[in-house]
């Protein structure tokens, strides 16, 4: 489905998010998911989890284009930096008559 990612978010906070969510490792077939498990009890256990060490062995990398995200880089510094349109003065215009964005210099 579809998450909401804050855009002061860590690359690391997400990285940490996904895997508790069962990304990210090789799942047995056997293991059969619970429905039991909420957003809630995630988000708190989001809280719990230490911040990891440097040098610890990332199981899942973010790229935007060819770049691999920093993990202690904020989404929107990443978007900021790495993102081809950040560097461009393009402007969109959606109010087109066939609803398509259109681009102007």
């Amino acid at each position: 489905g579809t998450v909401k990612i804050d855009p002061l978010a860590l690359v690391q906070a997400i990285e940490r998010y996904l895997i508790l969510r069962g990304y990210g490792r090789i799942r047995d077939k056997e293991l059969v998911d619970s429905d039991d498990d909420s957003d809630d009890d995630l988000d708190d256990s989001l809280n719990t989890i230490p911040i990891l060490p440097v040098n610890t062995k990332h199981k899942i990398q973010f790229l935007i284009g060819d770049h691999v995200l920093p993990y202690n880089m904020t989404v929107y510094q990443a978007i900021r930096q790495f993102s081809p349109l950040a560097n461009t003065n393009v402007i969109f215009h959606s109010s087109t008559s066939s609803g398509i964005g259109t681009t102007s210099g």
